[in-house]
């Protein structure tokens, strides 16, 4: 089986290169089909692969120095694409003579500069370690965010740039295993269940088990809900924004809520029948990383990003903001409430997770242990135990009737 896997590249001073590589590759472009024009009006006839690749050549020592600095083998790679379109034009135009076919092949067209966004590696012209590529021909090195292992043997790689500015890793692998065997079975658990590009930053089920959300990162940018039985779309509720971090629903699962990103500070309900926006909520001034519904569905409770570190609590009937609670000085991850609804836990990237009393909206307790960003945690069913999760690799378990932690498990 034959896969795609994205990757984002980081931000970084030399991104730039990367830019003018495909710039520089765009002017290839356009001068291969304005010469090929030129050729056939004074010929008549085809200019061969080879040629064009001897006069690119030529141009590298005289007048296009700068075209040296470009992977030869790309470069070739466009020259052969361009007279393998090229011969399908002409031949097609022979076939239609001869009445074998009634199809009409079009003539090769210039892209325009803004449309022409990628170019393509197959095995040579870059080194790959970990998560680094280094681009043979401009001896630069660029790191990308590898979220997940690279399946499969990896056949070509495309770098993109996107109608953002971002650019991208996309592998092209075969051999690709299609999911990861569950150790209960040895059989796939079920669906996939994902957004079109690269990240899905946040899932959640219903209270009955019967839909799934998912919030999409980058490209993606949309809250999907998916029937579970069957795996299939049941609604998408398209937001124009970058990232939504984190998605809940209300204890009787007719409104779904979600967080965006970017610095867009907006909470967005939604109801699950109808699709409809309920509510547009706002007062974050950076993004929001985390969302959480009371047990009784009265409250919401939203945790911002950067360093803005605050908690807001929101009564879901009226949207208005009752309570705000300047929690941590990093991103607020995960927030959650404690069974009965009195306490919301809160963990954050400052390493620490913080207990509220919601009726006081005071802070009960701070809790140090992990070394790293917290990523979850949890209340067991009957309140008295606190788990939580770190980037660090470990698990505690804190006696919230001792205030300790009971014991711990590292991955």
């Amino acid at each position: 089986m034959r896969k795609a896997q994205k990757f984002k590249l980081q931000n970084q001073s030399n991104i730039i290169k990367i830019g003018n590589m495909l710039d520089d590759m765009w002017q290839i472009h356009l001068h291969i089909m304005l010469l090929q024009r030129r050729y056939y009006r004074m010929f008549g006839k085809n200019l061969s692969a080879s040629r064009i690749n001897t006069h690119i050549a030529k141009l590298k020592k005289r007048t296009k120095p700068h075209w040296a600095d470009l992977p030869s083998q790309v470069v070739q790679d466009v020259v052969l694409r361009y007279g393998k379109s090229q011969d399908a034009f002409f031949q097609n135009i022979e076939d239609r003579k001869a009445g074998l076919t009634t199809r009409k092949v079009g003539r090769p067209k210039i892209k325009p500069r803004h449309k022409y966004t990628s170019m393509t590696f197959t095995q040579a012209g870059y080194t790959l370690e970990n998560n680094r590529i280094k681009i043979n021909c401009i001896d630069t090195w660029f790191s990308f965010h590898k979220h997940r292992e690279i399946n499969g043997t990896i056949k070509t790689i495309t770098l993109k740039r996107d109608r953002c500015g971002d650019y991208w890793l996309c592998f092209s692998c075969e051999n690709v295993d299609d999911s990861e065997p569950k150790p209960k079975t040895g059989k796939s658990a079920g669906f996939d269940y994902g957004n079109k590009t690269f990240a899905v930053l946040s899932v959640a089920f219903s209270p009955d088990g019967k839909a799934l959300a998912s919030g999409g990162g980058w490209e993606d940018c949309t809250l999907v809900l998916w029937d579970v039985d069957t795996g299939r779309l049941k609604k998408a509720f398209s937001e124009n924004v970058r990232q939504v971090y984190s998605v809940c629903f209300s204890p009787d699962g007719k409104t779904v809520t979600s967080g965006k990103g970017y610095g867009h500070g907006l909470l967005y309900l939604w109801n699950t029948d109808t699709g409809e926006n309920k509510k547009i909520v706002t007062g974050h001034e950076n993004s929001i990383r985390s969302v959480a519904f009371s047990p009784d569905g009265q409250t919401l409770a939203s945790g911002t990003g950067n360093a803005d570190g605050t908690i807001h609590l929101w009564d879901t009937s009226t949207g208005k903001l009752t309570q705000t609670m300047k929690s941590h000085p990093d991103n607020v991850s995960i927030l959650c409430f404690s069974p009965d609804g009195q306490i919301l836990a809160s963990g954050s990237s400052d390493h620490t997770i913080r207990l509220w009393n919601i009726t006081t909206s005071g802070e009960k307790k701070t809790f140090t242990g992990h070394t790293s960003s917290i990523r979850s945690v949890h209340f067991s069913p009957d309140g008295q135990t606190l788990a939580s999760g770190s980037w660090d690799g470990t698990v505690l378990l804190w006696d919230l009737t001792t205030i300790k932690v009971e014991r711990s498990a590292t991955q």
